[in-house]
């Protein structure tokens, strides 16, 4: 049985439409690009008049993104085996740092015995 990891992360933007939809789910598919997986399933609910929930998921793993634009945070949990996400977790945190507009202001692991749940 693979272990599994959460990487649990705050994100900030830097610019107000840092956080609309689109820019949202192209940082969610970078994360797939940058991790090498495939997610193909996906579920999203758009909040009125702003905000957004988005999970990809698939058997590598699932990203869960949650948008507040009004205070310009995202939240981004990646749940992925060990041996995809492991000790490349601070690099993946780093590399969305890079990406203009976004800062991670706070990256935490949690190891967990089997998937989520």
């Amino acid at each position: 049985m693979s272990r599994w990891i959460c990487l649990a992360m705050e994100v900030e933007s830097a610019e107000p439409d840092g956080l609309d939809d689109a820019r949202m789910e192209a940082l969610a598919e970078g994360v797939a690009r940058w991790l090498s997986v495939e997610w193909p399933g996906q579920l999203m609910h758009r909040y009125a008049p702003q905000g957004l929930s988005l999970v990809r998921h698939g058997p590598t793993g699932r990203l869960a993104l949650h948008t507040w634009p009004e205070r310009g945070v995202a939240t981004l949990d990646v749940w992925a085996p060990h041996e995809v996400l492991g000790e490349r977790w601070e690099a993946l945190a780093a590399w969305i740092s890079r990406q203009p507009p976004y800062v991670v202001r706070e990256a935490r692991l949690h190891a967990h015995p089997s998937g989520p749940s």
